[in-house]
């Protein structure tokens, strides 16, 4: 099996060379981190502020720094401007997620053309195993603007001699069908790629790369079952400008992109730091960011790093499939759970179901769950019986059935709560 191309492009790009192994490649992450983090508070108020009780961060040492304050989508969300460190006339990309649970503000990511164009060589080198030159990538996801993620698919698979088209989110599938058979492989969000695969199982693409959302194992055996192809997994946020990591031809985890970003595994609720091997929370280190450096960010997911050799070759830890997320699981009033990876794995193994969202309204000491339903069918009378069966342990639900939207589909899946006034 061909070793993955990122471990020698970290290794060239770090300088380590012949001498990284896991434990060199850590210490020098923590030199970009403490360079990272000087420069981080002498360029924004928002770290000025949080790292006010902080010495002379070269003094630090390395345990030091990787225990430096946590920071969280909250703190983007209440003072985005505040981790601004450049001035804006060299912002290339500002990007406005609405991720908020409730009415609170957006989320706003600030991004220099070299921040974006990192993420352009590291597309150019994951996707190397995965599609020779010479074939066309179909992109589903969004490419009508400098920056997005069409765009910067579009020049890196072009350094590797691969033509890549971008349609955007589907909204028309038979549209999209037609599309996707000028490719030879595709890339775009799972859902919208399992919907597409049910409705024309005769385009058999020699790969896809699915991207943007969690991804059930359910719907990977079904596209895989539908399609004949090979399946890829690229684990990355909008906050990392896009690009974090992808899988191999071992399917082993995510080679992530060390030299540019620090990944830890800590204790949910502790913050301590997790060996690997060991599931907790991911947290990022955007160290290499000029316009907008995300240090220590809780990311909410849950994972784990996985020690020793790939099967590849690679000697690097890989980031495990992602296991969820810690506001998956809503304790609602009445003491019942609700997981939202666990309604992925039921939901998508019916072909009648498109996509999905939940609600929980609130309105004083009374809550409303809300499932709202994507799905082709007209008469949805079967379907609503199978759906409450299948989640009969959930509290009473109100069952909705319309359409979401192609492009809410790139928006990581969540629990929203709306509250109601009185």
């Amino acid at each position: 099996m061909k070793l993955t191309p990122i471990d020698p492009w970290i290794a060239e790009k770090t300088g380590l060379r012949d001498s990284m192994t896991p434990d060199t490649l850590r210490a020098y992450q923590c030199e970009g981190l403490r360079l990272a983090a000087d420069y981080a508070r002498s360029h924004s108020t928002f770290y000025q502020k949080l790292y006010q009780d902080i010495g002379e961060i070269s003094t630090l040492s390395h345990d030091e720094l990787l225990n430096l304050p946590f920071t969280s989508p909250e703190d983007v969300m209440n003072d985005p401007y505040g981790f601004l460190c450049v001035p804006q006339s060299q912002v290339a990309r500002i990007i406005t997620l609405n991720t908020s649970s409730t009415t609170g503000p957006s989320k706003r990511l600030f991004f220099t053309e070299a921040d974006m164009n990192s993420t352009v060589e590291f597309y150019s080198i994951g996707v190397e195993p995965i599609l020779p030159p010479g074939k066309t990538v179909g992109v589903f996801m969004e490419g009508s603007r400098p920056f997005t993620v069409g765009d910067l698919l579009v020049k890196g698979l072009s350094l590797r001699g691969i033509n890549v088209s971008v349609y955007g989110f589907i909204q028309d599938y038979d549209d999209a069908a037609k599309f996707a058979r000028t490719a030879d492989a595709l890339f775009g969000v799972p859902s919208q790629m399992l919907h597409l695969a049910r409705l024309y199982p005769d385009l058999k693409p020699m790969s896809i790369l699915l991207s943007g959302d969690y991804v059930p194992r359910s719907l990977v055996e079904e596209i895989h079952s539908l399609w004949g192809c090979r399946i890829f997994n690229h684990y990355a946020m909008t906050e990392t400008a896009y690009g974090g990591g992808i899988q191999c031809l071992a399917e082993e985890g995510f080679h992530m992109r060390d030299a540019d970003i620090l990944v830890q595994i800590v204790d949910p609720d502790t913050g301590r730091e997790l060996p690997p091997g060991e599931y907790g929370e991911i947290v990022l280190s955007t160290y290499t960011h000029q316009a907008m450096p995300l240090l220590r960010y809780r990311t909410g997911d849950i994972s784990r790093l996985l020690p020793g050799r790939c099967a590849c070759g690679g000697i690097l830890y890989r980031l495990d499939r992602i296991a969820g997320r810690r506001d998956d699981v809503l304790i609602l009033r009445s003491g019942a759970l609700l997981n939202l990876h666990e309604m992925d794995e039921v939901l998508f193994a019916d072909r009648r179901i498109t996509d999905f969202a939940v609600e929980v309204e609130e309105q004083g000491d009374a809550e409303r769950l809300i499932l709202r339903v994507d799905t082709p069918e007209s008469d949805t009378e079967p379907l609503a019986a199978w759906i409450r069966g299948r989640l009969a342990g959930l509290p009473e639900f109100e069952l909705v059935f319309e359409p979401l939207g192609g492009e809410r589909l790139y928006q990581k899946r969540k629990i929203t709560i709306r509250r109601k006034d009185s």
